[in-house]
């Protein structure tokens, strides 16, 4: 437990209270947590210290999860170890990047622009004429 400023909201402190558990030796394996704790970069923070971070992830909402094709988050897999996610046509990320905004953490993972504008089945995966694919892991595979 951390008592913060009512500004701080304890997503915040996640990080926080792990550090403070591992200064006194009282570490979890596991730490169960709402949806809104389970990000990538909580998850990866959790790692560092040996923590399985575990709750429910946010359902993927993107263009291509609705339309129900081959190119939702969910058929990219994530090798979490070598920070790489393999599309469905086996083109492997060539980046994988921190990346924040308003103030929230999260993974950013992009396929390389050659393998995309070559891909005969661009149009299910993205939208873009020039950029390649760009995606955030939704959650590590041991939170399910």
């Amino acid at each position: 437990m951390a008592t913060t400023h009512s500004t701080v909201q304890d997503i915040e402190m996640t990080a926080i209270i792990h550090d403070d558990l591992a200064e006194r030796e009282l570490l979890p394996r596991e730490h169960v947590v709402d949806s809104g704790y389970v990000t990538p970069a909580h998850i990866e923070r959790a790692r560092v210290h040996g923590i399985n971070l575990l709750g429910p992830v946010v359902a993927d909402n993107s263009r291509q999860a609705k339309a129900g094709s081959d190119f939702a988050k969910s058929s990219f897999p994530f090798d979490w170890d070598r920070r790489q996610a393999t599309c469905p046509q086996g083109a492997v990320s060539r980046e994988w990047r921190p990346l924040r905004i308003s103030g929230h953490d999260y993974i950013q993972v992009k396929l390389a622009k050659a393998d995309c504008l070559a891909c005969p089945v661009r149009p299910q995966c993205t939208t873009s004429a020039t950029r390649p694919r760009a995606l955030s892991p939704a959650a590590h595979p041991q939170t399910s």
